[in-house]
């Protein structure tokens, strides 16, 4: 079982991402597909290819975290899960998906356009924007300026008060290159370079002028530094 968030644009474009799983199934491998940062912004292309599993998370879009309610609620003092279903778990994740199927028309769009131009932004800048011009969320950019580190890149901008990340949450600990973008026919010393920087629902257009001047302003000083370093 592989999971793989498909439709984030944190490595690939969900159609890259779909030919592989077509290629797993053809070899007759049970396969599991995670929809976790998908389904929230209504870009769910997976259940047109039959797979046994698919998941999602509900707290990525409002639901209630299941450990803490199975620790307040359902609990047995061990932390283990309890036989008992977590019913209001259950609740409140359809009250979730309510709401957010209520503000997809409006979110999607306008996340979509703060994106567009924080990536104008980007590329005046000289950065390559992964799965540019591909069907991906609409609220994600995963991009790289060639010849600056991610991780020096994510420090620097996170000193600036912004938080990015230079690669997933479940692969944190590793300092190696995305193997996805590796497998994408991406460079490594370019996969290196890779930042995400991701939109929520709350962002202004005025935060991304603000977000591309602090990186303005990084880029530079790293120029700076390499410049001295020789």
């Amino acid at each position: 079982m592989c999971p793989h968030p498909v439709g984030q644009n944190r490595d690939t474009p969900p159609e890259f991402v779909l030919r592989r799983v077509e290629q797993v199934q053809r070899a007759q491998i049970v396969l599991g597909l995670s929809l976790l940062h998908a389904v929230p912004l209504g870009e769910r292309d997976a259940p047109r290819h039959p797979l046994p599993y698919q998941w999602i998370e509900v707290p990525l879009f409002g639901g209630p975290v299941p450990g803490q309610l199975h620790d307040d609620l359902a609990g047995d003092g061990t932390r283990l899960r309890a036989g008992t279903e977590n019913v209001a778990g259950i609740v409140g994740f359809g009250a979730a998906c309510e709401l957010a199927a209520g503000r997809l028309r409006e979110l999607a769009p306008r996340l979509a356009g703060l994106r567009e131009q924080l990536e104008r932004g980007l590329r005046d800048k000289g950065a390559v924007i992964f799965g540019a011009g591909a069907s991906r969320v609409p609220n994600t950019s995963y991009f790289a300026f060639p010849g600056v580190e991610g991780e020096t890149l994510v420090i620097e901008l996170d000193n600036a008060g912004f938080a990015v990340a230079s690669g997933a949450a479940c692969s944190s600990t590793s300092t190696e290159p995305s193997a996805t973008l590796l497998a994408m026919g991406v460079a490594p010393e370019v996969a290196r370079c890779a930042v995400r920087l991701s939109l929520g629902k709350d962002n202004t257009a005025d935060e991304v002028a603000a977000f591309l001047r602090s990186l303005e302003n990084v880029l530079a000083k790293l120029k700076r530094m390499t410049a001295m370093a020789v």
